[in-house]
């Protein structure tokens, strides 16, 4: 009906509609006393009950069509949730309540459906909202970020007040988290930052389940667990926090053992369920285990396992000597994941290289080798090359360029210089280099000269 409706009336921003379960638990709680008020945010239409009689029933039916007309005729409209109650209200014998965003007429644009979708539309042609269907057997299909973050030294937290640590930023695709602790009068504060990582997007909404872990040194399980429900994050507000009850004394009291030494251990668990104002991807859900039980390689959390495909490592990764990476067939962790690794397993699908990412372009490289990926290590040089753009390579990168032997990233710093610092190269470590990078910076020296 709704892409009748948009192509009958020529609605140029007809808007997919999706299952919410916020207005479907708003609808549960409907009474007969207030099913008529509408929310700040969303309309109530209460359907009319079946009594029995035939032309009550034609009433009925006939009610329900031009409720769901109206309903389907709300360019705007991209979510709804309905409860059928238990209870009949007796004016107008109400049965069924279905909670929708709002309408208003005035954000209806004429043309072509589909043709005014500043984000691109979806295969229906309608502007396209991604959701999560919390009944759905796709777990996070938009981003699971579930990681932890080892504080190496919480004193300069504890000692000043407003002083923050945060851990750098778990990418995938086009959303980034990171995450971190200050103190906030004598409290402990964890926060978690988001972030659209495609610059080209303006306003931004992101809808999130988000949890909060403290972990002891001496306990597997989080020891003591923030959970925030569901939350939103957008392009003003990029961030949630919450206040623990631990003081200072709290965490330097080794009884609790929340520190030992100088070391913390805080976490999230994020998981997407919403998105507006830009296009998010499916993502690989690397804990899900392949449906083939021998074309599985394990990668053995204390608190849970990711998964990768024989295959596709078999594809992708060089031979150990005589043998495939993956005949192994599981590596065993002692610490919860923190990120890296995920980000990596990404990548082997097809994912961006992150070259900010949670463990740094370093731990991404050394995975990499681990695991005998040349393939990803080339798409690693092609990312730092475009992110410089026209600016030269920076030292950690040129620096990462040799000891990987990323030849090309070598020669675009090579091609910015107008001449060479003889100390540069130094540093550069010439024991390190291949003859193909050594013999580039040669041939350059010649043709420039050493700096003076």
């Amino acid at each position: 009906m709704r892409a009748e409706i948009a192509e009958k009336k020529q609605i140029a921003n007809m808007q997919e509609v999706h299952w919410d379960t916020d207005l479907e638990k708003i609808a549960k709680g409907l009474r007969c006393d207030n099913y008529k008020n509408p929310g700040a945010n969303y309309m109530v239409l209460a359907y009319p009950a079946f009594l029995g009689n035939a032309t009550e029933r034609k009433y009925v039916l006939e009610a329900m069509v031009n409720w769901d007309y109206d309903v389907n005729a709300i360019p705007g409209q991209s979510k709804i949730g309905c409860y059928l109650p238990d209870i009949v209200c007796p004016i107008p014998h109400a049965r069924a309540s279905i909670v929708s965003t709002r309408r208003d007429d005035a954000d209806i644009q004429k043309g072509a459906p589909g043709s005014q979708c500043p984000n691109g539309k979806a295969a229906n042609g309608f502007i396209g909202h991604f959701f999560l269907n919390q009944r759905g057997i796709h777990p996070s299909p938009l981003g699971h970020f579930k990681t932890v973050f080892i504080v190496q030294n919480i004193i300069p937290v504890v000692e000043n007040d407003g002083y923050s640590i945060t851990s750098r930023f778990f990418n995938k695709m086009n959303i980034g988290f990171s995450h971190g602790l200050t103190m906030i009068n004598t409290r402990l504060v964890l926060f978690a930052d988001c972030r659209v990582n495609d610059p080209n997007v303006g306003k931004w909404r992101i809808k999130a389940n988000l949890k909060f872990t403290i972990n002891k040194f001496n306990e597997k399980v989080d020891s003591i667990v923030h959970d925030c429900g569901d939350v939103w994050f957008d392009n003003n507000i990029n961030f949630i926090q919450r206040t623990t009850f631990l003081t200072a004394n709290d965490l330097l009291n080794e009884d609790f053992g929340f520190v030992r030494g100088t070391r913390m251990i805080m976490g999230t668990d994020i998981r997407i369920l919403e998105v507006e104002g830009f296009h998010q991807p499916v993502v690989m859900n690397h804990r899900v285990p392949p449906v083939n039980p021998l074309n599985r390689f394990v990668f053995v959390y204390p608190n849970e396992n990711f998964y990768c495909s024989k295959e596709i490592m078999d594809i992708l990764c060089e031979m150990n000597g005589n043998s495939k990476v993956s005949a192994v067939g599981q590596i065993q962790f002692h610490i919860a994941s923190r990120g890296p690794l995920e980000e990596f397993l990404d990548c082997l699908y097809g994912s961006p290289i992150p070259v900010y990412g949670r463990g740094g372009l370093k731990d991404f490289l050394s995975v990499a080798e681990h695991f005998l990926v040349r393939a990803v290590t080339q798409r690693a040089a092609t990312a730092v090359i475009h992110d410089a753009g026209v600016s030269e390579v920076n030292s950690e990168f040129l620096m990462l360029a040799v000891q990987r032997n990323m030849r090309r990233v070598v020669h675009r710093w090579l091609i910015g210089k107008q001449s060479i610092n003889k100390e540069v190269i130094v540093n550069l470590g010439v024991n390190r280099m291949s003859g193909e990078i050594m013999k580039a910076i040669v041939k350059r020296v010649l043709e420039l000269g050493w700096e003076k």
